[in-house]
């Protein structure tokens, strides 16, 4: 059974604010805040009532998990990593809200043109493949059952804990750990090719070599590609 529930509490005007609890993947993965956030990045009523966004971004927007291995975007920040998901994936653009991230700078959106009981389900982007794969799962089912029963899997925690061993840092809420050479020219996937990079730059650089890449024919030769640090 979905423990998810919403709770009532009351705002600064007296009105009822809808809030979210999310205990089983709360359980799983302990919080903490990376940063206190302004009143402006809190603005949740200016996101699209869907799925519960709204609740979502009031209850956890900020927030850090499981030592860094998942995290979310504030109110403020879903409408900019949505515009710069839109980029790389322009077909998608207008029926995304990007509402949380994991440590390799994975983006987790809302998908307003897909239902999952009813509800609008949730796409998984990736940056290192520049692929986008559908989660079968909504906004809570996610957390409450996907991450919370296969997170490990899902959220590639044995990868982090070897990237840490290996003297890897957990990523600031700005950063991801992405790849040196990116998987889509051949890179390799494993942890010495892994480095700590700025996010919105590594975003942006792979869906600009992407950009120049898709279109060249299998084997094709490329020269090395490394996303340096910020």
């Amino acid at each position: 059974m979905n423990e998810l529930r919403d709770d009532l509490r009351l705002g600064d005007s007296g009105g009822e604010i809808r809030v979210m609890t999310l205990p089983r993947f709360e359980k799983a993965y302990a919080m903490s805040r990376m940063r206190p956030l302004s009143e402006e990045e809190t603005a949740a009523s200016a996101l699209p009532d869907l799925g519960g966004l709204r609740e979502f971004a009031r209850s956890y927007g900020g927030a850090s998990f499981g030592g860094g291995v998942y995290r979310t975007h504030s109110a403020l920040e879903m409408e900019k990593w949505t515009a710069l998901v839109g980029e790389a994936f322009p077909e998608q653009r207008d029926h995304i809200v990007c509402f949380a991230f994991d440590w390799m700078g994975r983006q987790y959106a809302i998908d307003s043109s897909r239902r999952v009981g009813g509800t609008p389900g949730v796409l998984l982007f990736d940056p290192a493949t520049v692929k986008s794969f559908e989660v079968p799962a909504t906004l809570e089912t996610l957390h409450e059952e996907e991450l919370a029963d296969h997170g490990v899997e899902d959220l590639a925690v044995p990868f982090f804990q070897e990237w840490i061993a290996s003297g890897g840092s957990a990523p600031r809420h700005d950063q991801c750990v992405g790849y040196k050479k990116p998987l889509f020219l051949g890179g390799d996937d494993d942890v010495t090719n892994l480095e700590i990079t700025d996010m919105e730059v590594y975003w942006a650089i792979s869906t600009q070599i992407w950009e120049q890449v898709k279109g060249l024919p299998p084997g094709t030769k490329i020269g090395s590609v490394s996303f340096g640090n910020e």
